[in-house]
């Protein structure tokens, strides 16, 4: 049974005054809110968590302690250094900051949800990376914040930008987990499964090109740019390459 610290009142009190504070500052976005609230109830939940003591080797955690979050502080990581990236450049909205990472194709590349961008700046914000310089609204348009880089901002960005630089990152696929029960499958499934995936990366390595070609009638636009398109390409093609050879086992009665 749950402890009282991590009863239903205690997360709604939780929720409730995340909203409320959010709300009365006036600074933050629904997404925003959600966010600092999903946040604020996490925090709650590891504090009660710790009031219980440590769990034995190898027992479950209770149903208040925190998940993981490997992944989702990678996906953040790499939003940050995006955004303080393109902010290198010069001061901008938030908008006009997502209007770039869509330029440059970063949802294919970089795992990033452009909806996270406004939360993030708040976070930067908050912890100094960012200030606002200015806020107004023009005719019927959104009001709209503009952000610069701070000096800290800027030796943010640098540490981030070496550890991408020097440090492996293993990317995690589904698919491997996938592979390994690749016999629990019938052989016909398994086989259409791989064409259809087959099929749709075929489909991206014509739009990598094109988006390729369009970005280097850009001007200014930094080369380092179409590196990563290359990389994707490439990734693509390999992956293609061995999933023709996975349909030529299967077909042979070689695997699963």
């Amino acid at each position: 049974m749950p402890n009282d610290d991590c009863s239903t009142a205690t997360r709604r009190r939780t929720l409730t005054a995340a909203y409320v504070s959010a709300i009365i500052d006036g600074t933050t976005t629904t997404c925003e809110t959600r966010a600092a609230a999903g946040d604020a109830r996490r925090t709650a939940h590891r504090v009660a968590y710790e009031k219980t003591g440590s769990r034995s080797a190898g027992q479950h955690a209770p149903w208040c302690a925190p998940p993981s979050t490997s992944i989702r502080k990678k996906a953040m990581t790499a939003t940050r250094l995006l955004i303080l990236g393109v902010l290198r450049q010069q001061p901008q909205h938030g908008y006009d900051v997502r209007r770039t990472l869509e330029l440059w194709n970063a949802e294919h590349w970089a795992n990033i949800a452009y909806g996270s961008i406004y939360f993030a700046l708040g976070k930067m914000e908050e912890e100094g990376l960012v200030d606002v310089i200015g806020a107004g609204q023009v005719g019927r348009r959104p009001a709209r914040t503009t952000y610069a880089i701070t000096p800290a901002g800027h030796a943010e960005f640098q540490r981030l930008l070496r550890e991408y630089w020097w440090e492996y990152k293993p990317t995690i696929d589904p698919l491997q987990v996938a592979i390994t029960f690749a016999h629990a499958l019938p052989r016909e499934d398994l086989l259409a499964a791989i064409q259809h995936r087959s099929q749709h990366m075929r489909a991206v390595l014509p739009q990598l090109h094109q988006r390729g070609e369009q970005l280097r009638q850009q001007p200014g636009m930094p080369g380092n740019i179409f590196a990563g398109l290359a990389l994707a390409s490439m990734q693509i093609e390999t992956t293609l390459a061995w999933m023709d050879d996975l349909i030529g086992q299967i077909e042979r009665g070689e695997l699963p």
